[in-house]
């Protein structure tokens, strides 16, 4: 007998093994949400895999959290925006960078109109 399997997400699992590097995993966002608080990972460029109408959400994988790690990856996402903080990665020398780009996102959202209030909206 030869087993085999097929669907959807045999298809999605094959393109997302092919766009991955090497020894790298690569998980779709849903997965992901089911295993974020178990491996340690980020988000990645959207992938456009065969058979697929859409772009699809990835996530790259790197390992298993280590449970006695006393810091926390920050990390969140919305639709055009993306953090994951890691801070036992940051070097000293690159802290002065990283406040100066928070610092110019923070500034960059305060500056985006207000979509809840029409006053900001140009009256005709």
């Amino acid at each position: 007998m030869a087993y085999t399997v097929i669907g959807r997400q045999v298809n999605l699992a094959s393109r997302l093994q092919s766009q991955a590097e090497d020894d790298g995993i690569l998980v779709s966002r849903p997965t992901w949400s089911l295993v974020s608080e178990q491996v340690d990972g980020r988000q990645g460029d959207p992938v456009n895999a065969q058979g697929f109408d859409e772009l699809v959400e990835v996530h790259k994988v790197f390992g298993l959290k280590d449970p006695r790690k006393s810091v926390t990856v920050i990390k969140g996402g919305e639709q055009g925006f993306s953090l994951w903080l890691d801070p036992q990665q940051i070097e000293s020398e690159t802290r002065d960078l990283i406040r100066r780009r928070l610092r110019l996102a923070l500034k960059t959202i305060d500056q985006l109109p207000n979509q809840d209030d029409e006053t900001d909206l140009p009256h005709e």
